[in-house]
């Protein structure tokens, strides 16, 4: 799994009508020979919308393999998923996938919020021995009145609550994003590079 991860959304109907494509097909139409992405299909037409951004945490090992359960090809030619997934990924996800997603960020703070009660755990998080509970905990409050003295960034598309890099916060995303999705008329991908 790549660095940047998005979960995006795709109107099946326009899905649907390539993904019976052979790869010579969905070259000729779409695609440079040996190489297609993401990009290739919103360039011609297909609107693929990434809806939240995940980062690094899900490409773990531990977290990848729980992920990749959730994943399925999204054409039905192998030769144009093995491209497609060759640098990068492109895939279908299902409700488990955003589940499988959360709970790997629930994890990570509970697991966060454990170590910061051990001074030797902030020590090492902090990469300075010398540092005390308190000017850890001062420095992490300016950080989180930097972040909230800004202005709120509101998402500006239907699917999720707002922009955010924290995990906290990014789980009322995901919660949202599960709860609201409409099965019936998308998919969700998960793309990766």
């Amino acid at each position: 799994m790549g660095y940047r991860n998005y979960v995006a959304i795709v109107d099946k109907k326009s899905l649907d009508k390539i993904r019976s494509l052979s790869y010579d097909e969905v070259i000729e139409k779409y695609g440079d020979e040996g190489y297609l992405s993401e990009y290739t299909f919103e360039d011609k037409g297909i609107n693929i919308k990434r809806i939240l951004e995940i980062g690094e945490i899900v490409s773990y090992k531990e977290n990848s393999i729980k992920l990749k359960e959730c994943l399925s090809p999204v054409f039905s030619d192998n030769k144009v998923n093995e491209v497609l997934n060759n640098d990068s990924e492109f895939m279908l996800g299902n409700k488990k996938l955003l589940e499988n997603i959360i709970e790997v960020y629930r994890k990570t703070v509970v697991e966060y919020y454990t170590d910061i009660q051990n001074i030797d755990k902030i020590r090492e998080m902090c990469f300075d021995p010398t540092v005390n509970h308190l000017e850890y905990f001062i420095k992490k409050c300016k950080n989180k009145v930097s972040e909230f003295s800004e202005e709120w960034f509101v998402s500006d598309n239907d699917h999720t609550l707002h922009y955010t890099w924290q995990y906290e916060y990014d789980i009322f995303n995901l919660i949202y994003i599960l709860k609201t999705f409409d099965w019936n008329k998308n998919y969700l991908l998960w793309i990766g590079g």
